[in-house]
């Protein structure tokens, strides 16, 4: 399974391992934080990157944690030598500490897991408190989700279209290391409440976890929807955040998804259009295209190309 390019748009380094503990992919945090080196890492092992490991007792967490389908944290001394392996030790001490989870992947997951274990390496993994801040309008993922499959079955009704924006804020997580997590708290929080001035009254705002939201605009479709998403990434570009830490620019990228079908294969849509909205450059809307992923009847993405 292709991976990469759903790792590439997470703001926190992602290494993905086999369960002999061989690096087999990373993420474009990791390379743009990692202290040069003239050794690869992809094909290496922890136990020759991280030497003095207590290799063999990670390796039997790691497949424990896959047979039981659980999350192992990993800190003290491992932590620090992985991280010197992978030569992330000064970006990490600079941020003022790290965490580290070994997250297992069946081979045979399905993307909709593979997603879901991204969104949890975004944030949800960490278990931090619920960010406050966020207008009440709002609302959390389960209640968007089901408000979202009601807008469909009434535009259907009527024969409405029905357009969706996945919005991802760029850059938080340097924001968290260089100002501390309530500078990124009140960013997120003042990008939520820009979010709800800027849409209809009856558009639907939510949060599908961390710095990503999500946007239904039903009647909207084609250009009329772009030109939405346009002027949310412009706005999200010139008003910047109020924080502690002075005003900062926290910009946006967007994907937008349009027509018929089930509230998740349109939501995954709008997330693969984000991700390569990610990939080209950040702080940009793209319009999701088939060879930005396929969508079955089962409303999986399925990476077609890194």
């Amino acid at each position: 399974m292709d991976v990469g390019r759903l790792i590439d748009a997470v703001d926190i380094g992602v290494v993905v391992l086999d369960r002999d503990l061989e690096v087999r992919d990373l993420n474009r945090w990791v390379i743009d934080h990692a202290e040069a080196s003239e050794r690869p890492l992809v094909g290496r092992n922890l136990a020759d990157l991280a030497r003095g490991l207590p290799y063999d007792a990670l390796r039997l967490a790691a497949r424990e944690a896959l047979a039981n389908d659980s999350t192992v944290p990993v800190d003290g001394d491992a932590a620090r030598l992985i991280a010197v392996g992978l030569g992330l030790a000064r970006s990490l001490r600079e941020a003022g500490g790290f965490a580290m989870r070994f997250r297992p992947v069946r081979d045979e997951a399905d993307p909709r897991v593979l997603l879901n274990i991204v969104r949890e390496a975004a944030g949800e993994a960490l278990e931090e408190p619920p960010r406050r801040g966020v207008p009440p309008r709002v609302h959390d993922r389960i209640a968007v989700l089901e408000r979202l499959e009601g807008l469909l079955a009434r535009a259907r009704a009527v024969g409405l279209p029905m357009a969706v924006l996945v919005l991802d804020l760029d850059g938080v997580g340097q924001v968290n290391q260089a100002h501390g997590l309530a500078a990124g708290d009140a960013a997120i929080a003042h990008r939520a409440e820009l979010l709800t001035r800027l849409v209809r009254g009856h558009d639907l705002v939510g949060r599908l976890w961390g710095n990503c939201f999500l946007v239904a605009l039903p009647g909207a479709e084609g250009e009329g929807a772009m030109l939405v998403a346009e002027r949310l990434r412009r706005a999200f570009e010139r008003q910047p955040a109020p924080t502690l830490a002075g005003e900062l620019f926290v910009t946006a990228s967007l994907g937008l998804a349009e027509g018929e079908g089930e509230a998740d294969a349109l939501v995954l849509r709008a997330e693969a259009a984000m991700r390569e909205a990610k990939i080209r450059g950040r702080n940009r809307v793209e319009r999701w295209s088939p060879e930005m992923g396929a969508v079955p009847a089962g409303g999986a993405v399925l990476p077609l190309r890194r």
